[in-house]
Order: C-alpha cells, then structure tokens, then sequence
C-alpha cells in the first residue's frame, strides 16, 4: 500500500469536547457538507446536526472567569469553496465601543479565527502567510495588512449573529480559502478550492469585554505553549491542525479508536520514546506524506528515537505490529 494513503487511512487523533482542553497535538475533524449552509446565526443545517462541539475554554489572558461570564464552543464543515464554522457563545456583557472598526478592535467583544490555509506555520505579522481575523459584533473582520496597518477583510468572511438564549449568541460563519499570494485588491486571484483530506491550521480565540476600555479576557480553544498566549496574531507556529473528511471519498480518513501507544515527550525536542512492546517497527512521516528516512524495525520495549536533525513542526509516526495492524500519531517538533 502506498505510504502516504497508509497515512491518510490511519491519521486521526481522538479529540475530547467536554472540559479538557485541546493541544497543538489534537487534531479537529471537519466533515463535508453538501448542502452549504444558510448563514444565518442557526444551527438548524443538516451539516451542524452531525458535527462534533469543540470548546473554547482556555484562559489565555486576564482574571478567573464563572460560566456565567463566559463559556464557548465552535462546529466546523466545509465544501469545495468554503470553509464554515458555527461558534456558540454566552457572554454577560457584550461590548464593541470603537466608532471605527479599526480602532483598538482587539479590545472589543469578537471571536478571532487564526487560520492557516497550508498549515505551514511561521510569521503572519505584516504578511498573509496566516490571518488572524477579529470578528466583531458588527460584522466587521479585522487583521493587520502588509502595510502593517489594521483593515477589515470583510470580503473574506461573512458572519451573522443570532440571540439563541438570554446572553447566549450563536455566531455562524463562511470563511474563503487563500493563499499565502492574497492582496487585498485582487483577492480572487489566490482564492483556492478545497479538497478531502487536506490539513490546515486553525485556533479559534474570544476576546471578551464587559465594557471597559481594555480587554477583560482572553479565551482560547487550546492550550498553549508556556509564555505563548498571545503570539497567535504574529506566528502560526502554534495554530491547532484541521482535517477536513469526507467519508465517501476512496481513502478518506475515518475514525479510529484512541492510541494505546504512548510516544512521549510530545512537543518533543531532540528525541522522543516510544513505549510500547506490541509493536516491531516504525516509519516517520512530515506534514505532507512523505517518509522521513528509512523504517525501522525490531522495536523491542521502549524505544528512543532521535529527531534532533528534523525542522519544527507537525509530522506524523506509523507503528505496525507483528499481525500488521497500523497506528499513527502525530507529534510536534519545538
């Protein structure tokens, strides 16, 4: 079998949606949906009834929130020309004080979407390599240009917001997908499709206000590296990995049950181990599918392996027993 379908069969992450918070090493599934959505501020889409909640609720900034201050989770689908999200928020206070939509818009109530349409990780800051958009209650997104100015790229994304309950809104979302080529003046030019089984880089952020000058809180959908909380607007490097699934495509990747094997340290930096005497050999995969050196075999017991030489970044180790039977995870390289 080919090694990078052996991969694509097999590369799936268990992700826990209740309480426990997401790492770079989670991966989240979004389903097709073929029957776009009607973006409405609604869960009532036939895609969004089978989609899996993810939570939003890891203090990146400011003092202890209650529930009642805050608490969120997203959905994610997508079809060959979008990429949707539905975001569940309450929130006591709503607050967008900026007559301009450019103005201070961190400050204000908005959820933040950093997505990275390769996964390639690296600087965004003054370039478009990754956005950072700042989706505010007025419908305005906001990221900072190569003109290291702030300016809306409300083409880029529409938005509509619905009161579901009292303090709780559902915010729904269609994203378009570009390259790391997009100008703001001619946007359709790296506009791109797409397609099953695909990664891309994505951590969804609030960023509360309960009518103060500055912000109060600041909410992510994962745990970050230490002293990382506040770097997502520069640097994709630390953005979560997206797997976009489509179950009826041949080799599509499906679920599998959580891994046995544990490979630790992960984030790991110039080796990791692998501790599990079931398994006899391994190969190394990057982020696209290719095999990274030759595969090793005769694992007896745990296993060290040296990964001083690889670049940082996202690759994937398939593990085969003596009957055959595959497991893949995926590590993170500092």
């Amino acid at each position: 079998m080919n090694k990078k379908i052996l991969l694509l069969t097999f590369l799936w992450l268990a992700v826990t949606i209740t309480c426990v918070a997401q790492t770079q090493t989670d991966t989240i599934k979004a389903y097709i949906s073929h029957t776009p959505p009607a973006i409405d501020g609604s869960d009532a889409d036939a895609c969004w009834a089978s989609a899996a909640w993810y939570p939003i609720n890891v203090l990146w900034m400011g003092p202890a929130m209650t529930p009642s201050d805050f608490t969120g989770r997203y959905k994610l689908a997508w079809d060959n020309n979008l990429l949707y999200m539905l975001v569940e928020v309450t929130d006591d206070s709503l607050s967008d004080q900026q007559s301009e939509p450019a103005d201070r818009y961190w400050t204000d109530d908005c959820v933040e979407i950093f997505f990275d349409e390769d996964h390639s990780g690296g600087d965004h800051w003054y370039n478009h390599n990754a956005f950072a958009y700042h989706a505010s209650i007025k419908y305005d997104a906001v990221d900072i240009d190569k003109d290291r100015s702030p300016k809306t790229f409300n083409d880029n994304l529409e938005v509509k917001i619905d009161t579901i309950a009292p303090n709780t809104y559902m915010w729904e979302f269609a994203i378009k997908v570009f390259t790391d080529d997009f100008t703001r003046n001619s946007p359709e030019n790296s506009r791109r499709q797409l397609t099953a089984n695909e990664i891309m880089g994505l951590t969804l952020a609030y960023c509360d206000n309960d009518g103060n000058f500055a912000r109060d809180n600041f909410i992510g959908s994962m745990k970050m590296p230490s002293g990382k909380n506040d770097v997502n607007y520069q640097t994709a490097d630390y953005f979560g990995t997206l797997l976009l699934i489509d179950p009826d495509m041949p080799n599509s990747i499906i679920p599998a049950t959580e891994p046995t094997t544990l490979i630790y340290p992960n984030p790991a930096n110039g080796c990791l181990f692998i501790n599990n005497p079931e398994f006899v050999s391994y190969s190394l995969f990057n982020a696209n599918g290719q095999i990274i050196g030759e595969p090793k075999t005769n694992l007896h017991g745990q296993t060290r392996i040296d990964i001083g030489h690889l670049s940082r970044g996202i690759y994937f180790i398939s593990l085969t027993d003596n009957a055959g039977s595959t497991e893949t995870q995926k590590i993170m390289v500092e």
